[in-house]
């Protein structure tokens, strides 16, 4: 692994810039401070060579982030992308400072074990901010959740076997189909010919099915005044054939299926999921 090092400030007894460190080409670097002393050590990058820029350093012994220390003991900055890095000291009332500087190329062209990031040695994706992120629950306990933005345009989502539920107060996930459970069969008799009948849906229908029981057509529709006469809008179910709906989520109050035949006495049988 690529590094470099060089005595930044030996003993030094009032204010300077001292020997700079050309950093190019590393990522990271450690300043070694030392001495007995009262006075601040400034830590700055450049990458023009005239501008200098403060440096955040994290402090090794308690992982505090500072710019400037004024305490003997190692510090650790990121210098990604600098040309020179210096340890100015900037301030100066008694004693000797010395501090060495340390670069480090992490990388190079392998793969590092160790990211270095100031200020953090280890870093914990399950936490933000240094407060905990909630987690997932139950076969989930190590998911990470994800917030979609109120904007957002409908996302797909790949489902395994397992029934989706959500929780009291969300919004619904994207398009998905909802589960269904109990099921309710009804026997609709089209006694007169030509005639509206109804059938209302049981409360929190999910979806329904029905047939003509015999070889018949069956006019339909979901508002009434349609069938009877008939009155477009409405629907024919063929002989020998069925509807199937799409998975609907109805509420308590749910709609009403209004059906008719040309013939008289044939029955309709439905069943309905909630």
């Amino acid at each position: 692994m690529q590094s470099k090092q060089v005595t930044m400030q030996s003993a030094a007894g009032a204010t300077g810039d001292g020997t700079v460190l050309v950093c190019e080409g590393m990522a990271v670097v450690r300043f070694q401070v030392s001495g007995t002393f009262v006075g601040t050590v400034t830590f700055e990058t450049s990458i023009n060579e005239t501008n200098w820029d403060a440096l955040e350093c994290a402090n090794q012994s308690d992982g505090s982030v500072a710019t400037t220390a004024t305490a003997t003991g190692t510090y650790k900055g990121d210098i990604a992308g600098c040309k020179l890095v210096r340890a100015r000291v900037s301030a100066w009332t008694s004693g000797t400072i010395t501090v060495v500087g340390l670069a480090v190329a992490v990388g190079g062209g392998g793969v590092s074990a160790d990211i270095d990031i100031a200020g953090q040695e280890d870093m914990n994706v399950a936490e933000v901010g240094g407060s905990a992120i909630a987690l997932g629950q139950a076969a989930m306990a190590a998911s990470m959740p994800v917030v979609i933005a109120s904007d957002q345009t409908d996302v797909p989502i790949t489902l395994d076997s397992e029934a989706v539920v959500l929780g009291a107060g969300t919004a619904n996930a994207g398009k998905m189909d909802v589960p269904t459970a109990t099921p309710t069969v009804y026997n609709v008799t089209l006694t007169n010919a030509d005639t509206e009948y109804s059938q209302a849906m049981p409360a929190n229908c999910r979806g329904f099915e029905f047939q003509c029981r015999t070889e018949n057509d069956v006019r339909f529709a979901v508002v009434t005044g349609k069938v009877a006469a008939p009155t477009a809008p409405y629907m024919t179910l063929k002989a020998g054939d069925y509807y199937a709906s799409f998975p609907i989520n109805q509420a308590a109050s749910p709609s009403t299926l209004y059906l008719a035949s040309s013939v008289a006495g044939v029955i309709v049988e439905i069943i309905a999921w909630t």
